[in-house]
């Protein structure tokens, strides 16, 4: 799951849509001390702190490199934005009042500007926030945040015996990809990753999401076609609109590795499927490439496996950990991590409603 992911997240960058995050990042560091490590590299910060009834204080750039947030910055008003998937947040210098998500929320304390002009952000809030876990080790005074991303293993082929799989909720389709397993899938459906039974760095990661109000369709297509980097030659780029959908097909291929990139805009919603092969079998490679293609943004009613979770305009998430479930509007994400265990958050993802949680 994770070599491909990898390999996954940067096409996407390079497509534009979506950012994949590593299956696991550890912070470790002591209060007072200028060198921490991510991920077991050392790097060298302003000092973390601790201000009043315990409140470590950390530089925002500790959360940017370890979990790959963006960070803004507003100079007049000394606000702080942090954009995350699925999570933003927003803080102000000296002010105990921060938001998640546009919802309110207390801090315990306010964040800090030092004398070198480094920004302080409360370590265990933001962490938390973003579904890490952070511990302190009373021995050795060592504060260790953990964030790890939970593989589902859910069997689709193999499982099911029918000739489609697909969500009726967002309205798609494609063939059941024979040899591969269905690893993940995010509560909301907006993401579905198959990976190949004999190799994990082989798969189909399935991605939905709002098209931009500014979406242009041209642009894309040209960023795509320079998207290609050295050491791959294109096989195919197609630039369709039919239908009400407008398609952007790119393939690529070198020695060892086959990858497309489909993206299809339909109205409000945007798809984007990316899949990497093995060239060496060429067989199962042609079957593959034949599953990404028969992928359409209809939704098949007959002899198709339904993924969706949606039951009368409503999902139902569920911890197993604390014996706990919930009902959700259909059309909400979650704010949280879906393997935390403590905190749970959704919020309406609608134009005309983006306030509610």
């Amino acid at each position: 799951m994770k070599k491909l992911v990898c390999l996954v997240a940067v096409l996407v960058m390079l497509f534009s849509v979506v950012h994949a995050a590593e299956d696991k990042v550890e912070i470790t560091f002591c209060v007072g001390e200028s060198t921490l490590t991510i991920n077991g590299e050392a790097v060298t910060v302003e000092k973390p702190y601790v201000v009043g009834a315990g409140v470590t204080l950390v530089p925002v750039r500790v959360i940017t490199e370890a979990f790959g947030a963006e960070v803004g910055w507003e100079a007049q008003t000394k606000t702080i934005t942090l954009s995350y998937p699925d999570v933003e947040i927003i803080l102000q210098i000296d002010n105990p009042m921060a938001e998640v998500n546009k919802q309110a929320t207390t801090l315990l304390s306010a964040p800090e500007l030092t004398a070198n002009g480094f920004t302080m952000v409360p370590l265990r809030f933001i962490s938390e926030t973003f579904g890490a876990t952070v511990s302190y080790d009373d021995a050795t005074g060592k504060i260790t945040v953990v964030k790890e991303t939970k593989i589902s293993g859910e069997t689709v082929t193999g499982g099911v015996e029918s000739k489609y799989v697909g969500d009726s909720y967002f309205g798609w389709s494609m063939e059941n990809p024979e040899g591969m397993l269905m690893d993940d899938r995010f509560f909301d459906g907006t993401m579905t990753s198959f990976i190949s039974e004999e190799d994990d760095n082989y798969g189909i990661v399935i991605f939905v999401s709002a098209t931009p109000e500014d979406y242009d369709f041209g642009k894309d297509y040209i960023e795509a076609k320079n998207s290609v980097g050295t050491g791959k030659s294109i096989v195919k780029i197609d630039k369709i609109e039919a239908d009400g959908v407008q398609e952007i097909n790119l393939q690529l291929k070198d020695k060892s590795t086959y990858v497309i990139q489909r993206k299809l805009v339909k109205g409000s919603r945007t798809f984007q499927i990316v899949a990497i092969f093995s060239n060496e079998d060429t067989k199962q490679r042609d079957a593959w490439i034949q599953t990404v293609d028969s992928f359409t943004t209809e939704y098949k009613e007959e002899d198709t496996h339904d993924l969706s979770n949606v039951e009368n305009g409503m999902r139902t998430f569920s911890a197993e950990d604390v014996n706990f479930s919930i009902d959700v509007p259909e059309d909400y994400v979650m704010a949280s991590e879906e393997d935390a265990v403590n905190f749970f958050a959704f919020y309406s993802v609608a134009q005309e409603d983006d306030f509610s949680s």
